[in-house]
């Protein structure tokens, strides 16, 4: 029987490996792992639930990071580039390697990759745990983790596709004010607008921490066509050196950068996050 110990990043990439048997292999994961979860991913509320079933299913097995025989294996494992989790699962293949199991790890960090090499495990890579997944489910068939699996993938990328709506209602609402602000201001006087705006502003806050890549799209986009309309439609090169022109410019570069960082903060834990960690070294 081999076993394969599961990273945070596959977990996150691969649900469905939580709702399927694989033959002749046992998916491991670590409580430590399981607590980077909880940390870095969203929703982490459903996916621990979803890990326990697994576990109770039969599919995965959980192990604890604390036991004294793995611990001490820790003191073997190099610190360089590793996180507690990180070395926690390295002590743990050490662990099972001790008690002659075959045993791999899956895992797109490279540090991790580098020191599994160093200790010579197998690594599983995207293409097998793909492999593997589709050779689990013609085994397992339909069940109903599965299909809390699906429905926790859907809901996922619903949630994703619902983010973009706040750009095109704060777009609508900033339309609505340069058509209608004048009219607006003339009616609530000047201490009615100023309170108007703090409440905006509140308002923002509040999109900002709820729904904060939807937040991000609006920021960057909105530093997108600030400098856009800087210069359109008669570019003239020269405007670049005037003092209120660099200041605009500069201002629209800085919101696209906030806009872009919100961004990244939102999608980490997600699929797109590993994505962005994994080939661009954004978001690590």
């Amino acid at each position: 029987m081999k076993k394969i110990i599961l990273d945070t990043n596959i977990i996150i990439k691969y649900p469905k490996l939580l709702g399927i048997k694989i033959p002749e292999t046992v998916l491991v994961i670590t409580t430590a792992v399981m607590e980077e979860l909880v940390l870095k991913t969203k929703f982490n509320d459903e996916l621990s639930e979803l890990i326990d079933q697994a576990n109770r299913a039969g599919n995965v097995e959980i192990v604890g990071s604390n036991a004294p025989d793995i611990r001490a294996y820790e003191s073997m494992v190099p610190t360089f580039g590793l996180a507690g989790a990180d070395q926690n699962l390295l002590a743990t293949a050490l662990y099972y390697r001790g008690l002659g199991v075959n045993v791999s790890l899956s895992s797109n960090d490279k540090y991790i990759q580098i020191h599994a090499n160093t200790f010579n495990f197998p690594l599983v890579d995207d293409q097998h745990i793909q492999e593997l997944v589709k050779a689990g489910e013609k085994v397992s068939g339909s069940t109903d983790l599965g299909k809390k699996i699906e429905s926790f993938e859907s809901r996922a990328i619903k949630r994703f596709v619902r983010q973009f709506i706040v750009p095109v209602s704060i777009g609508f609402i900033a339309k609505f004010l340069s058509e209608y602000g004048e009219r607006l201001y003339d009616t609530i006087n000047i201490w009615g607008t100023i309170a108007f705006f703090v409440l905006i502003g509140i308002a923002l806050f509040v999109v900002r921490e709820k729904w904060r890549l939807g937040y991000g799209l609006t920021e960057f986009f909105f530093g997108v066509f600030s400098i856009i309309f800087l210069f359109w439609p008669a570019f003239d090169y020269h405007k670049v050196k005037e003092l209120d022109i660099d200041i605009k410019l500069v201002a629209g570069l800085y919101v696209m950068v906030r806009g872009q960082d919100n961004i990244v903060r939102a999608l980490k834990g997600t699929k797109p996050g590993v994505f962005l960690a994994e080939r661009l070294k954004i978001g690590l």
